[in-house]
């Protein structure tokens, strides 16, 4: 009898061992919690260090050199949903990062992190729906 249940179980486990596709993406259940440094907006290095996002339960806080900016997420999988964006109201200039970071995550609609730790940290990346990355982020 027990021969057959290995035979039964073999394919369950093969299945279980292939790859998906896409090695280096990891999407455990939640969104990673923390701060995290962002390093490039829509695929373009920032212009400073400081730049940052912090990810909790259902909620984020972004700085991108000017404004506070806080949100409420929703999330399923490697889906995202970012909205009720707020932020503080100074003028940050016609061509900030905060423009662009303000859009990037308005259309972030899902996320992706690379298995593999760099020398930078983990890194955290938001893609849009036709996906473009539009943020991605280092660990601290």
């Amino acid at each position: 009898m027990k021969p057959y249940l290995t035979l039964l179980a073999l394919p369950l486990w093969l299945a279980a061992c292939q790859s998906s596709g896409s090695p280096a993406a990891v999407h455990g259940d939640a969104l990673p919690h923390g701060e995290w440094r962002i390093v490039r907006i829509d695929d373009k290095p920032v212009s400073a260090s400081d730049y940052r996002l912090n990810i909790s339960t259902e909620s984020l806080g972004a700085y991108f050199g000017c404004n506070r900016i806080h949100a409420r997420y929703r999330q399923q999988g490697d889906t995202l949903a970012i909205d009720n964006i707020a932020s503080t109201k100074m003028y940050c200039g016609a061509d900030s990062d905060e423009i662009r970071g303000l859009a990037a995550l308005h259309h972030s609609s899902r996320w992706q992190t690379d298995a593999v730790k760099t020398r930078g940290g983990q890194r955290l990346t938001f893609f849009d729906a036709t996906g473009r990355a539009r943020l991605e982020m280092q660990s601290r």
